[in-house]
């Protein structure tokens, strides 16, 4: 049967304002040009598929229609069943991809058939020719995956008024889209899918593939030239930087300037500036879209060489003025400090560098963020498609990567699956360098990425040039060196030099040694006999620690390479005052202490390193505020091993080969001794008031208390299973036996001090007393201590007992998902419907965590499914929240929790699984009450598709009102959920429905600057001037949070601009009120009366509201557009006097310029 769409836009993410289409001047190619491409690719696909698509009738009226059109063609087929799902994965986001694309140009294909319609024929005809044969559907799913890889790059088109170039170069996509599914379906036809699936893994050519690769070169067209005309949309200035803190505040992402700014201070003359010169170097700063990877030997000068680097085009960008638009962004993976070694960080620090450089952000890029920020915990993938679009936003982005392979195990590999994405994207603009050692891993991707590789193994003559500078540098000024003579210095210089084979960390080493000599003799000697590798060095360097500091230094030792987060040197040397006895158990033994902590370095002798910067102790500044000797300014100084080499040589077999045999680091003894250390450390606080703040921040003595009270639990949980350790559980049995209240309420406290700022702290710790904390065993469980636990309950604790945020032991077990200590404590008598605490029960506190195998137990072993209470009501709608949104616990630090922080447990917790549960086992679906009122609503707000999916196939209503957001389409336009509000609205969600404080979904989704959703809402009848909620109109809440394009499409689309009400009056008042300077203008342009007084008190107009602001740039806009200097407010006089109230100077002068009556009278009498 032929087939002709009637209707088939496939709901594109973003259709492009028709009025904007239609004021853009037309330049280059006519509209019969693009006839002529789209007529000649029909004409070609009816040739190769023998079908033509302008014939028959199709009924598609969403992407929704069309993919059910095809499952009721399909369904039939075993073997199409058999893959279902992934087709429906692949095939929608090639759909949506389609559906953008045609919408963007069908105003200029004045033809009987748009693409979305012929696509819609070309699709169902693909998969009517695979006639259930498992190969045919095998073919099309890869190339159906090759085709979705590439609406990402295309999403530059998504928000942008495409002018003639632009169409022309969509329609060639298309074309092209349309050419490659007529060769597919021609394959298909004659039997040749598996050429087709070679084609792909690029054993054999073909014509799918050829078709491809064309398509692949006509995208790289399109990101170029679109990207370079969407720099022209902007968001406004005045919004610009607090959309960008935003964002910063929202990632919250490491600092590397301290890394670089180290880098930078070790450097010395010109040393590097050789390899600026490099063939290499210069091709790939000029390359689109390539890789250079710098790799060598450990300690030769890898992280100085990559300073130079960012220096060097830190300074080009500073300079550019031609026109070109350049970033440099860069982060140091730092072995010491654990915030700078995860996949997570490197993102979060790229995403927020690149967004604070530029002129301007593209408003397109706003929404993105909007959407994908949401939350309190930002997905991945949002955050690297965040990413691609501003790497593609300059006309060079460079991205310098130092330290590879510091970042280990599954952290690495998702680097490095991360740098094969980055390739993938296809930008020109992108430039990435990355240094490392030759580690086979990172070498296997490179040559993947075909990367250029820089071999510094092979630049020996060069490196010993900044060698010989560096050293040439420190004898003239190091206090111990620079009193040797000229012959002597030579001497120093020739050999170490000679000696070094390229290794400044061998140099550097090696000077650590010869600063002890005072004789000329013992210059000699000691030059004379130099380790050879820098594992010799270190070997020798451990042998040469007596004996009786052995044990010590092994110990500062385990906790240097292990510690939770880098230390202080005060911490590191209270390490000391604790030591094991015959029977294995530690001790707080005082008289071990150091004279003062800088004894701690002349113990090492030179493995150690001080650094300026400042801890974070779960994501806090920890720091000394006022030192008042040198031992405290010392103290309070970060301490690490000199280099990653010397951590990698004490983990490592080789050190076993050596006569430092004895000081190797295993990693699970290493926090067995750590857990036992603070456990000891803390064991010796036994007066309960012998603890307080002020003692905390001034008393070296008591330096480790805190970061052992915090962390203890951390290193416990790192070495595995250790319920059978019993020195380990006795240390544990110490610090909550109930008859040691001292200790575990001086614990309790010190976990819980909360550091502010600089200049104060608020010890909300050390308000608390035994009375108002919970037992023993609710912290046992809290921290999944099964051993502590089971001990606690033999002597005789109570298993109900109330208190702590969870409210009890249960409750605080199942919320983070410890499946055994559930287990123990219902065997124990616990009352699994015990009620009280943040979620209320604790089927809610599993099921927020998404942990189903608790859930199943507890529901297993009588828990009430339906049981109403606790923040979300009920256990479904705790399940449906999707891991997006962090819980509180506030008993234990973040650290101190057994999978890592809260939120990353949460994200991983398989929801889905615990909805189906929970719904099978007999949950309510419309269930109401908690948070967000319905289960629906959660899992709307959530983001996940999946469950809200679930949800409306099991009954939910879709219109119920009531929780955080009013109702489930309003959860999903405020959050940015562009799939589920598409899904909402299919299913019957109304799109006008009303809520008190949030106003309708048009509101959302334009206070969120959700473009994409806002449209469809528009299109499926929202009322653009319906008034509602503390906004009053869609226009205000666009205008408030200066969303510049929403504006303009509710303009375009009949919102009134003059219309008064809701909290912030009319839309220009409001403009003005938050600065929103291209806002301003805007309305203006489109008739805001700019004279029109609020209707309401104070009845002012937006002049006096832009002087109060203080925003001159507004002001004289306003004044330029005839705004009456002189008009005076009821209660607030004239403009003069509002911008004399807010001390606004040069407003003032500038009224005063324009004529203003300085005797206008008001409440504040006079504008003098």
């Amino acid at each position: 049967m032929a087939v002709v769409v009637a209707k088939a836009s496939f709901n594109p993410p973003i259709a492009v304002p028709r009025s904007g289409l239609s004021s853009m001047a037309e330049r280059g190619d006519s509209q019969s040009d693009l006839l002529d491409v789209w007529a000649s690719a029909m004409e070609r696909y009816k040739q190769d598929a023998k079908r033509d698509l302008l014939a028959g009738r199709l009924e598609a009226e969403s992407l929704d229609a069309l993919l059910d059109i095809i499952d009721r063609q399909q369904n039939k087929f075993k073997e199409y069943r058999a893959r279902e799902r992934k087709i429906r994965d692949v095939l929608e986001p090639v759909l949506r991809l389609i559906g953008l694309l045609s919408e963007s140009v069908d105003g200029s294909l004045a033809s009987s058939l748009t693409p979305a319609q012929a696509f819609a024929v070309a699709i169902r005809a693909l998969f009517k020719a695979a006639k259930n044969v498992g190969a045919h559907y095998d073919t099309i799913v890869k190339m159906l995956e090759e085709l979705s890889g590439f609406a990402d790059p295309l999403s530059v088109l998504s928000r942008q008024e495409l002018d003639a170039p632009a169409k022309k170069i969509v329609v060639e996509i298309l074309a092209q889209l349309l050419a490659t599914l007529g060769v597919t379906t021609k394959s298909i036809k004659q039997r040749r899918p598996v050429r087709y699936v070679k084609a792909l893994l690029g054993t054999k050519a073909d014509t799918t593939s050829d078709a491809m690769e064309k398509l692949r070169k006509v995208l790289d067209q399109a990101v170029n030239s679109v990207a370079t005309s969407a720099r022209g949309l902007q968001v406004s200035e005045a919004s610009k930087d607090c959309f960008r803190n935003k964002v910063r505040s929202r990632l919250s992402p490491p600092d590397p300037s301290t890394n670089h700014n180290a880098a930078c201070q070790m450097r010395h003359g010109d040393t590097g500036d050789w390899f600026l010169r490099a063939e290499e170097f210069l091709r790939w700063t000029e390359t689109p879209g390539s890789f250079l990877w710098v790799h060598g030997i450990p300690g030769n000068g890898k992280t100085i060489l990559c300073s130079t680097v960012i220096q060097t085009l830190q300074r080009a960008y500073q300079q550019a003025n031609n026109g070109t638009s350049v970033a440099v962004a860069y982060f140091y993976f730092d072995f010491s400090d654990y915030g700078k070694l995860s996949f997570q960080s490197l993102v979060h620090s790229l995403v927020t560098q690149l967004l604070f450089q530029g002129p301007g952000t593209p408003a397109s890029l706003e929404s993105l963020c909007a959407r994908d920020l949401s939350g309190q915990q930002p997905r991945v993938d949002g955050l690297t498609t965040i990413l691609k679009a501003l790497a593609g936003y300059f006309d060079k982005t460079y991205i310098v990567l130092d330290a590879l392979d510091e970042c280990t195990g599954s952290e690495r590999a998702r680097v490095l699956r991360f740098l094969e994405e980055m390739k993938s994207w296809n930008l020109p603009a992108l430039r990435v360098f990355a240094t490392s050692r030759p580690e086979q891993d990172i070498d296997m991707v490179m040559d993947n990425l075909r990367a250029s590789c820089f071999d510094l193994h092979g630049e020996a003559s060069r490196i010993d040039h900044d060698i010989r500078q560096y050293l040439e540098s420190l004898l003239r000024d190091d206090f111990y060196l620079r009193d040797w003579g000229a012959r002597e210095k030579a001497m120093i210089v020739e050999t170490l030099v000679q000696r070094a084979c390229g290794m400044f960390q061998w140099v550097r080493c090696q000077l650590d040694s010869l600063r002890k000599c005072v004789t000329h003799s013992d210059l000699q000697a000691a030059l004379t006999n130099l380790p050879e590798t820098l594992d010799a060095t270190y070997d020798r360097t451990l042998q040469n620690i007596p004996d009786s500091r052995r044990e010590k230094v092994h110990h500062m030792l385990q906790f240097l390479c292990c510690s939770a987060r880098p230390l202080l040197l005060g911490e590191l040397a209270e390490v000391v005052t604790v030591s094991m006895d015959s029977r294995g158990i530690a001790h707080y033994v005082p008289g071990n202490r150091l004279r003062g902590p800088s004894d701690v370095l002349t113990m090492f002798d030179g493995l150690l390193s001080l650094s300026t910067r400042p801890v974070l102790d779960n994501g806090v500044p920890f720091y000394r505020w006022h030192p008042t000797s040198s031992d405290e300014i010392a103290a309070w100084r970060v301490v690490q091993l000199s280099h990653s080499s010397v951590k990698d040589y004490l983990v490592s077999e080789r050190i076993r080969t050596g006569g430092a045999w004895n000081y190797r680091i295993d990693a699970a003894l290493a926090h067995r001794w750590i857990s036992m250390t603070c456990l000891a450390y803390l064991n010796r606080f036994d007066d309960p008031d012998g603890l307080d703040g002020q003692r905390m921040e001034e008393d070296l003595d008591v330096a480790l208390a805190s970061y052992a009270a915090k962390h203890w639990v951390w290193h416990l949980q790192c070495q595995g299973r250790n319920d059978d350790y019993l020195p380990l559980q006795m240390s544990i049995r110490g610090l909550l036996h109930p008859l040691r209240r001292p200790q575990f309420l001086n614990w309790v406290r010190m976990s819980g001090v909360t550091w502010l700022g600089v200049y104060q702290h608020i010890p909300l710790g050390w308000q608390r007393d035994i009375q108002t904390i919970p037992d023993p065993l609710y912290y046992a469980c809290d921290a999944g201590l099964l051993g502590a636990s089971r001990w606690l309950l033999s002597q005789g604790a109570e298993v109900d007992a109330q208190g702590g945020d969870h409210q009890n032991a249960l409750m605080a077990a199942s919320a983070h998902g410890h499946e055994a200590m559930v287990r123990l404590l219902i065997d124990s008598g616990a009352d699994v419907n015990k009620v009280g605490g943040f979620y209320g029960s604790a089927l809610q506190a599993a099921s927020r965590g998404g942990h189903k195998a608790v859930v199943r137990l507890l529901v297993d072993n009588g828990a009430d499914i339906n049981e109403v209470g606790g923040h979300y009501g009920n256990a479904l709608q705790a399940a449906c929240c999707g891991g997006y949104e962090a819980a509180p616990s506030k008993d234990l630090g973040a650290d101190s929790l057994v999978d890592g922080d809260y939120g990353n447990r949460l994200q991983s917790g398989d929801f889905e699984a615990v909805v189906r549960l929970l719904v099978d086992k007999g949950a309510d679906i419309n269930g109401v009450g908690g948070y967000y009122g319905t289960a629906l609503q959660a899992a709307s707000q959530s983001g996940r598709e999946a469950l809200v999916r679930l949800l409306v196939d099991k009954g939910a209503d879709i219109n119920e009102s009531g929780g955080y957001y009013g109702n489930a389409l309003l959860a999903a336009c405020s959050r940015g959920h562009e799939a589920i509000v598409r899904l909402l609205l299919d299913r019957g969600a109304e799109v006008n429905a009303q809520e008190k404080y949030h106003g309708n979904a048009l509101h959302a989704a334009c206070a969120g600057g959700h473009e994409a959703i806002v449209i469809m809402l528009l299109d499926r009848g929202a009322k653009v001037n319906m008034f509602g909620g503390w906004r009053g109109y869609a226009l205000r809440a666009a205008c408030w949070e200066g969303h510049t394009t929403i504006v303009r499409l509710l303009l375009d689309r009949g919102a009134e601009v003059n219309v008064q009400g809701g909290a912030h009056w009319n839309a220009l008042y409001t403009a003005c009120l938050v600065g929103q300077k291209e806002v301003v203008k805007l309305l203006l342009d489109r008739g805001a009366e700019v004279n029109e007084q609020t209707n309401v008190e104070p009845h002012v107009n937006a002049l006096q509201m832009a002087c109060v602001r203080g925003d001159e740039a507004i002001v004289r806009m306003m004044l330029d557009r005839g705004a009456d200097v002189n008009a005076a407010g009821e209660c607030h006089g004239s403009a003069l006097q509002m911008a004399s109230l807010g001390g606004r100077g040069a407003i003032m002068k500038l009224l005063l310029d324009r004529g203003v009556e300085v005797n206008v009278q008001g409440s504040h009498e006079n504008g003098l």
